[in-house]
């Protein structure tokens, strides 16, 4: 015991009494209806990952031991869970691990209410931020990753978002009524705002995510408009041949419905011309 001191004993105590808790209550990084997780070869299974063994090679381990896992499941314990569980046991950054273990308490709470929303955190995707250098330049992570340490996911623009906080999902709308709320407190005094700084970063915050709210209606008004004329005439217009129609017509149904059809029946010639 020469070689160590009281401190290093009073590490590696602690060390072994945090594994122990976690083997006895596998609190960190633990899914309840992860089969891996549940496993009686976890602990084998983990140590052939280590190893560089494949997924197929794992699930024929567990298999000849009578456990029957595909090898989603073996992909999602060790995408998911096993970094958390890994991080903690090594003692790399248990504040990340953590971070970890609730954000996957809030996925679980979204995917409840959106289930649509679990495809989504499961793709990779491509962001663009400022790196440690100031250069502006993307980055491909996967959703969930993007979800828990970067930024929260927009419902109107169907993208992940960086004024929107990390493991929020929300809608436009409530994300301008956050900064007109933040603008009100800002007026109002209830946050200090030296040279006006904050106020203006928060208005340059509400006029981009409007401007992201209007192309993004613009887009959906111009499919809906589409799939309609599509459906009933068989023909395509841009917003604005079909406003210049509308006022043509003066609005009148019976004469709109007219010209939408001419247009229909220049187009059916002009095809049999080509």
């Amino acid at each position: 015991m020469s070689g160590i001191n009281m401190r290093t004993l009073k590490k590696m105590t602690e060390d072994l009494e945090r594994m122990e808790r976690y083997a006895n209550y596998k609190k960190i990084g633990y899914e309840p209806k992860c089969k891996i997780c549940n496993s009686e070869y976890q602990n084998q299974v983990e140590a052939l990952k280590e190893d560089d063994y494949t997924l197929e090679e794992m699930r024929d381990f567990l298999q000849e031991n009578g456990e029957e896992v595909s090898i989603m499941s073996l992909s999602r314990h060790f995408d998911r869970h096993y970094p958390t569980r890994r991080a903690y046991l090594m003692g790399l950054d248990e504040k990340k691990a953590q971070q970890i273990l609730e954000g996957e308490t809030v996925i679980e709470r979204d995917i409840k209410y959106h289930p649509e929303f679990e495809e989504i955190l499961e793709e990779e995707h491509t962001y663009y931020d400022f790196d440690k250098n100031g250069e502006y330049r993307s980055y491909t992570e996967k959703g969930r990753d993007i979800y828990i340490f970067k930024m929260g996911y927009c419902i109107t623009g169907s993208r992940f978002c960086k004024l929107i906080g990390p493991l929020q999902y929300m809608a436009g709308s409530e994300v301008t009524d956050n900064l007109s709320t933040e603008l009100f407190k800002i007026d109002n005094g209830l946050i200090n705002d030296w040279m006006g700084e904050k106020k203006i970063k928060t208005l340059e915050k509400s006029l981009e995510c409007t401007q992201c709210q209007v192309f993004y209606s613009e887009c959906i008004s111009h499919g809906l408009l589409n799939l309609a004329l599509n459906r009933w005439y068989g023909v395509e217009l841009e917003p604005e041949e079909f406003n210049r129609i509308l006022f043509q017509e003066d609005f009148i149904i019976e004469d709109v419905e007219n010209e939408l059809k001419k247009y229909a029946a220049k187009k059916d010639e002009g095809a049999r011309e080509s």
